[in-house]
């Protein structure tokens, strides 16, 4: 280790805070005396660590050499993962950048340990720059400069120095693999170049001795390397103006004793390992710690090395503490501390100048309030943070009124600086030089003055004393008569204070708390209250001159032309003179106008009451109604507002109509006083005409996703506008693919196409049904429908045939599907043949998916298909065919499969009439079924009944709906039906309480949806 002796000038605070050891930590703090123990660390290091604090004493950083804690004690940004050593017995120093105090340099360096071998990949010595603005001014480590390599090949050892211009510093360490001292001047510009001195202690340097410490006596400018190898202090000359180390006239003194005989000597045989060393303030005594052993004293006044080796003397050995010796540092107070390793007090050498046992070793010297010491101490220098070339001057203290604002600051040449103030609170600008305060309290603020130009910043407090203001009690407001005395302010406050109202107008005093005020009109004055300190508080009085109160004209505000009404003055009066000259409190008006009536109401406040008499206005009528109707579609008409009585050209008297037809429609429409007037719509009609909407069909695979582009023609004679697009079932299958979408609404002109993707998630087995939607607004309202069914296929092996209808003396239709789905891995290919024989049929093959068709006919009466597919691999998709067989409407037509084979696996099938099964590895097949097609009869309605007639097939709730022109369910019933033998019933709706239009009756079952159109008149 190196231990450049420091002789400390402690002029400054920047040393008075120690962390260390196993949570531990010790401050000078106010001047440098009396230490005690900090219990608020969290680091927890066995050898060197670094602590660092500002010139007037408070924490900046400490660090063991990995991780860097800030004031508050947590890890800076950046700061961990450095390059130090647990077991470094100098992992880190902290210094300010020369020439500023906004940053920090930390160095870091490794421990031998972990050179064991003479490894080259050591972390070596290295740099890291600390911004003490950064993370708002709680610290963090510049990315650009963390963990920056300096030298390789050194461990353990490594010290700083001041330059003798007490601007630069001096950073020395020792290079394990040529022997060498490396000195680097770190100034302004960064880090220099090392100088580099070969050492001339042992000309063959081993691994070990690159271990321990290198310190140095700031006051005698001594560097002492601390030699495990030849277990001995050397002491050179170390000249800080220039860097050179006086490697040819070092002081070497030995750790272990020559003499025998000497009573202060420790028996020959025992070697002491030097560890750490400093000198006493007077320069008179050197101390050595030595690791596990003791600690060794040197009188230097003595001159010759030989008396100097001969004087040594043990201050403490093995036998004071519990554990070895470490690092020994002179404090502020210029005594010399000294850890030992797990104890929990901090050794002290109280009279370091004084010789032998005079010198006063306290085993127990500072209390670590339960916190324990390892082997490190920060190391102490007389840091070089130049003052600004400014003075972070936040002006004279000041006091104000709790209600008052004041301007802080007070600096002449601002040029180049930036100021900060903390806190912020109640400041208008806390980046301003003169920011303005508004304190409500009193208060203390920080002005952080910091130099753009160079890295430099200073501070200064000021401090705001708040003065209460008098606070105003029941000022109040007042109100009045006109000419009517009123006594304002009625204040509670202090006689003592002073009062003063403004303005004076219609005040008998206004110096006075609660001063008489005679108003002419409405006034507003400023109360000013000013207690002893002068503090003064302002309040608002308003004096109003009171209106009429509860006194009003009551009457009809529209009469008919050639009508008449009666005007009634309502509330408490005394007397009243209309515009008429009429004195009675009702009068009769004929005539449209403003009638105005003077009135003394009863606390005798005299003024005008208003009221307006105007003719009904016959253009008050508006019907609400849109421009055109769609065919087969409806609309309503009504009025913009509420009258008593309508006459439609309908014939209706309702407030609103519905109509089905275009036309001309009007209304007369009278009010509550009998009033008539009339308004009158023409209706047109437009056909909204759309190619295109036919029903969507897709199938996928399971697990797949298939989409069919939907292309829709605009067929009208003018251009439509599609409000909104939207499936019908929220819970759908169906996805919508387009880019219009966030653009709706959207016009669609006559003759252009509207495209767009409608996708099928093929999640789970069965068909699918749902109806997109699209509403149009323009040029009338109506929903285009276009009806969506998909069917997903499971992963299975089966020959199906989904459900069909037939119509009696139709043909058959019947959907085949041949879906494949291997459960098992083969390592060849394989086919799929079936052969069929067909009566009056004919196979079409329309889709073919994921395989190869082969289609071969071998006569009129036997076809082969054969399928081939990869089936290398278990498929995790279905192959799927798809055809339609039609068939003859004879019932003794047949679908014979007559050979279905794999070579993959063996197959089986059998057949009956209209049944295809089929049996392979357990696989059930579903049967094709022969339906009847549904079918829904509407008879002519008698009676104002109308009679309905529903056969079918199918199976399920089947619900039979009338529904009106705009898609209203008026009238509904179910039939659930649960056997698939084919039925008929019959249904009968009570239309009397409809009105003529037109209707739909809806037929809904699970697989098709039937409509009739109906005409009511009722």
């Amino acid at each position: 280790m190196f231990c450049f002796l420091q002789n400390i000038s402690f002029s400054q605070k920047e040393t008075y805070n120690w962390y260390f050891g196993d949570s531990a930590g010790v401050s000078f703090m106010p001047d440098g005396e009396l230490p005690y123990a900090l219990t608020d660390s969290k680091m927890k290091q066995m050898e060197g660590v670094a602590t660092i604090s500002d010139k007037n004493g408070n924490l900046l950083f400490y660090s063991d050499g990995v991780f860097v804690w800030n004031k508050k004690h947590n890890f800076i940004s950046y700061g961990g993962g450095l390059k130090g050593e647990y077991s470094s017995s100098r992992s880190a120093i902290i210094i300010p950048k020369p020439r500023s105090n906004r940053y920090y340099y930390i160095f870091t360096i490794d421990s031998f340990e972990r050179s064991l071998g003479n490894k080259a990949d050591t972390n070596g010595l290295r740099y890291s720059v600390i911004d003490v603005l950064g993370d708002g001014g709680n610290g963090a480590v510049l990315p650009d400069k963390y963990n920056v390599p300096l030298l390789n090949s050194a461990v353990e050892k490594m010290i700083t120095v001041n330059h003798s211009n007490q601007l630069d510093v001096w950073l020395i360490a020792y290079n394990r693999k040529n022997n060498s001292f490396y000195t680097y001047l770190i100034n302004k510009d960064g880090i220099n170049t090392p100088k580099i001195q070969k050492r001339n202690a042992l000309d063959s340097i081993s691994l070990i001795d690159a271990v321990f410490n290198l310190d140095y006596d700031i006051k005698h400018n001594k560097l002492i390397n601390c030699s495990r190898d030849n277990f001995s202090f050397e002491i050179y000359n170390f000249n800080n103006a220039t860097g050179q180390i006086d490697i040819k006239n070092a002081m070497i003194l030995p750790s272990y004793n020559f003499n025998a005989e000497d009573t202060n000597s420790i028996d020959s045989t025992q070697f002491f390992i030097p560890y750490s060393a400093i000198l006493s303030e007077d320069g008179s005594k050197f101390y050595g710690s030595c690791y596990r052993k003791s600690i060794l004293q040197y009188d230097l006044t003595l001159g010759d090395v030989s008396s100097i080796i001969a004087s040594r003397f043990v201050v403490a050995d093995s036998t004071w503490g519990d554990g070895s010796f470490g690092a020994i540092r002179r404090a502020p107070d210029n005594k010399i501390y000294v850890s030992c390793d797990t104890s929990l007090y901090l050794a002290l050498i109280n009279y370091p100048n004084q010789l032998g046992d005079n010198c006063e070793f306290i085993k127990q010297g500072v209390f670590l309030e339960g916190k324990r010491c390892r082997l490190g101490l920060p190391i102490m220098m007389n840091y070089s943070v130049p003052p600004c070339n400014f003075s972070g001057y936040a002006g004279e203290d000041k006091t104000i009124c709790s209600n008052e604002t004041v301007m802080l600051g007070d600096l002449a040449d601002t040029t180049g600086l930036d100021f900060e103030w903390f806190p912020k609170d109640y400041l208008d600008n806390p980046y301003s030089l003169n920011p303005i305060c508004y304190a409500p309290h009193t208060i203390t603020y920080v002005l952080k003055v910091t130099d753009r130009n160079i890295d430099c910043f200073d501070f200064d407090t000021v401090n705001i004393k708040v003065v209460n203001a008098p606070e105003i009690y029941k000022a109040g407001n007042f109100s009045t008569c006109k000419n009517n005395p009123v006594e304002i302010g009625n204040v509670t406050n202090d006689d003592a204070y002073t009062y003063s109202w403004k303005p004076e107008r219609y005040l008998d005093n206004p110096n006075s708390k609660s001063p008489i005020c005679t108003p002419e009109a409405s006034i507003t004055y400023i109360l000013t209250v000013t207690n002893e300190t002068g503090c003064s508080s302002y309040d608002t009085v308003k004096v109003t001159l009171e209106k009429l109160s509860d006194v009003k004209i009551v009457g009809d505000k529209y009469i008919c032309e050639n009508d008449s009404t009666q005007l009634t003055i309502e509330g408490k009066i005394i007397s009243c003179k209309w515009n008429t000259g009429e004195t009675t409190n009702s009068i009769i008006v004929k005539k449209a106008g403003t009638y105005i009536a003077e009135v003394v109401d009863e606390k005798g406040c005299v003024g005008d009451i208003f009221f307006e008499v105007n003719y009904f206005d016959k253009s008050a009528v508006k019907l609400v109604a849109p421009k055109a109707i769609c065919e087969g579609t409806s609309v309503i008409l009504k009025t913009s507002e509420n009258f008593n009585s309508y006459l439609w050209n309908t014939g209706e008297t309702t407030p609103s109509i519905e109509i089905y037809t275009s036309g001309t429609y009007w209304v007369s429409v009278t009010n509550e006083k009998g009033c008539i007037a009339t308004d009158t719509v023409l209706i047109l009609k437009k056909e909204i005409k759309i190619n295109g909407t036919q029903n969507v069909q897709l199938a996928a695979c399971f697990d797949e996703d298939v989409n069919k582009n939907v292309v829709l023609l605009n067929e009208s004679d003018e251009a439509i506008l599609i409000e909104s697009i939207k499936f019908f079932n929220s819970e759908t299958k169906f996805l919508l693919q387009t880019n219009f979408l966030e653009q709706l609404p959207i016009e669609v002109n006559n003759s252009e196409e509207l495209s767009f993707n409608v996708i099928f998630q093929a999640d789970k087995e069965g068909v699918f049904y749902d109806t997109l939607l699209l509403e149009v607004a323009q040029p009338c309202y109506s929903v285009i429908k276009i009806p969506l069914e998909a069917t997903c296929y499971v992963n299975k092996i089966e020959i199906t045939s989904s459900d069909f209808t037939k119509k009696p003396g139709e043909e058959i239709k019947i959907p085949i599907n041949l879906l494949l789905k291997s459960n098992f891995s083969q390592d060849t290919k394989g086919n799929l043949t079936f052969d069929y024989t067909f009566n009056s049929t004919i196979l079409k093959i329309n889709t073919v998916e994921k395989c190869n068709i082969i289609s071969r006919k071998i006569n009129d009466d036997l076809e082969t298909i054969t399928i081939s597919t990869d089936l290398e691999q278990n498929l995790d998709k279905p192959i799927l065919l798809y055809g339609n067989t039609f068939l003859g409407n004879k019932s003794s037509t047949e679908l014979k499969i007559d050979n279905l084979n794999s070579s993959i696996n063996c197959l089986a099938y059998n057949n009956c009439l209209n049944t295809l099964s089929l049996n392979a590895c357990a696989v059930d097949l579903r049967s094709i079924k022969i339906v009847e097609a549904t079918n829904l009869k509407v008879e002519n309605i008698s009676d104002k009944k109308l009679l309905l007639n529903a056969e079918t097939q199918e199976t399920g709730a089947l619900k039979i709906q009338l529904v009106d022109i705009i898609g209203r369910v008026l009238f509904e019933e179910i039939w659930q039906k649960e056997k698939n033998n084919f039925e008929s019933k019959e249904f009968e709706f009570n239309l009397s309480e409809l009105k003529s239009g037109v209707y739909l009756v809806v037929l809904r079952t699970s697989n098709c949806t039937i409509s009739r159109k109906v005409m009511f008149i009722n």
